[in-house]
């Protein structure tokens, strides 16, 4: 009702079916849309809009004339727009075309020549940089004499 018939020009649910492994065709959120709240889907987004808040889907496109401030979390996402906001996905893949600011948690990561990142990179899987002690640590002061000056554990 909506949509165009397969094959047409303009057809804009092509490349993202393609781009997502086939199957079902993601939901579109054309240029002209702009959305204040969080998206949360089971299947496939391809934004081409703005969106002000977090998205969560299996797939998440953001198209070259898109911006979305919040985060997203998804199986895949590649971005070609801006984004202000963290990422936390199996496979990240930035186009030439992509201005990020943000923290990226992925598995895999692709940055083609010419995309823009400002933020940092980490993986699931990381231990933290500051890992705390789980056991205190007691300390007992010795004398000279005593050749053990730090004691620890129980």
């Amino acid at each position: 009702m909506f949509s165009k018939g397969k094959g047409q020009a303009g057809d804009s649910s092509t490349p993202a079916t393609a781009a997502s492994g086939g199957g079902a065709t993601p939901s579109i959120l054309s240029s002209d849309l702009k959305i204040t709240g969080d998206l949360i889907g089971s299947g496939d987004i391809q934004i081409d809009g703005s969106v002000t808040g977090n998205v969560e889907c299996r797939v998440v496109m953001i198209g070259e004339a898109a911006k979305v401030r919040g985060d997203i979390s998804a199986k895949d996402v590649r971005l070609s727009g801006r984004l202000e906001g963290n990422v936390s996905a199996d496979s990240v893949s930035l186009t030439k075309s992509a201005k990020v600011s943000g923290r990226l948690v992925q598995q895999r990561l692709s940055v083609e020549a010419g995309a823009g990142f400002e933020g940092s990179v980490g993986r699931p899987d990381a231990a933290p940089a500051v890992k705390t002690r789980e056991e205190p640590v007691t300390e007992t002061r010795r004398t000279a004499a005593e050749p053990e000056a730090l004691t620890t554990g129980p």
